[in-house]
């Protein structure tokens, strides 16, 4: 049902825009804002719902200080690279096992 899956998508992607608007508010105890030191993923792997592919699925970045190239759009290959990418946002990249077999995503983090 291509209405409720735009609904769906719409109602979460209010919810991330909300989450996104309040951590620009709110005051970081170590100086800032929130949204500076807060690195926030929407993954999903469904780029065609209809079809149950994620061929072209949307995923974003949002926060992550100047770590994060921003105003971008960076093709990936899949949800497993931004987990990846993630993890190496939170420097443990290469600590913990890697989620793809082609690690983090080049040019998301400066």
């Amino acid at each position: 049902n291509l209405d409720f899956y735009a609904e769906y998508r719409t109602y979460f992607s209010e919810r991330m825009a909300h989450l996104i608007e309040r951590l620009k508010t709110e005051d970081d105890p170590n100086g800032g804002k929130m949204i500076d030191s807060t690195l926030v993923v929407q993954v999903t792997d469904m780029g065609d719902g209809g079809s149950h592919t994620g061929v072209d699925a949307a995923f974003m970045f949002a926060g992550g200080g100047s770590a994060v190239n921003r105003g971008t759009i960076i093709p990936a290959d899949n949800h497993h690279q931004l987990l990846d990418t993630a993890a190496e946002y939170m420097g443990v990249h290469g600590v913990i096992s890697s989620y793809s077999g082609t690690g983090p995503v080049s040019g998301v983090l400066v």
